[in-house]
Formats: structure tokens, sequence, C-alpha cells
């Protein structure tokens, strides 16, 4: 070989290894597609980008989805008369239910499957939260 493709190979072989190496770097300190650390026996309140609100117990359950178990989500007791005034958030307040997922009409099993890129958020609640104690309380 003569000097000049030595020096060629040696660029071919230096751009491939950075290359491998860049590439190695994105995979193990890249965007992590895990949850953050969850106590399983805490409840979560999971934000949806879609402006839902779910409660229960989440865990990761693959790259792409979250597990949530013992779910509860918040339903108006009567959507068609809601009232935007000052007096009027205080009822519609007063109107929330805690709804427990099974009950509707297809008739789910009690746990969801949410899509990580559509979670905005999750708060770990206290056991003191109105959402925690009408959880408690609505248990057998």
């Amino acid at each position: 070989m003569n000097m000049a493709t030595n020096t060629i190979v040696r660029l071919a072989l230096g751009t491939l290894l950075l290359y491998a190496a860049v590439l190695g770097s994105i995979a193990v300190f890249g965007q992590s597609d895990a949850l953050p650390p969850l106590s399983p026996s805490r409840w979560q309140a999971v934000f949806l980008s879609d402006g839902q609100v779910y409660f229960g117990h989440l865990e990761n359950y693959n790259r792409r989805f979250a597990r949530l178990t013992k779910v509860y989500y918040l339903k108006y007791a009567n959507d068609l008369q809601q009232d935007l005034s000052a007096s009027g958030a205080r009822s519609s307040a007063q109107n929330l239910n805690l709804i427990k997922l099974g009950g509707e009409v297809h008739g789910p099993e009690d746990a969801m499957f949410l899509a990580k890129d559509k979670i905005l958020f999750i708060e770990n609640l206290k056991d003191s939260s109105i959402v925690v104690q009408a959880i408690k309380k609505s248990q057998p």
C-alpha cells in the first residue's frame, strides 16, 4: 500500500469508529423512555395531552406504553349545564364525580395502557388528597 492509500484507509476507519461511537452514545445516553421512579403503594394522577386526567397506580409496561391499574377518572355529573361564572365554578366542582373504570357500556378491564408520548406529567398524590380519600371510601 502506498502512503496516500494508507491515509485514506485510516481516515475511513477513524470516521467509521467516530460514527459508531456517536450512535452508541445516543443509544446509551439518549432520551429515556422510562417513567420516573414511582412508588407502587402511592396513587398517581396522570395528565394526558388531550386534557383527560386518570388516577391509579402507574408502572412501566414497555418502551411505548405505561400501565395504569385501579383506574379512576373525574366526570361532571351534568355536562350540559356548566356555568362559567365564579359561583358556577364552585358548583361545577361539586358536580364532579369520581368514576371507577370498568362500569362503562363497553365493559373495560380495570387497567389502561397509556402511550408514553401522550403523558404530559405525573403527580404522586398525598394520602390526605380529596381524590385519594374518595377512592379509599369507595373501596370495599
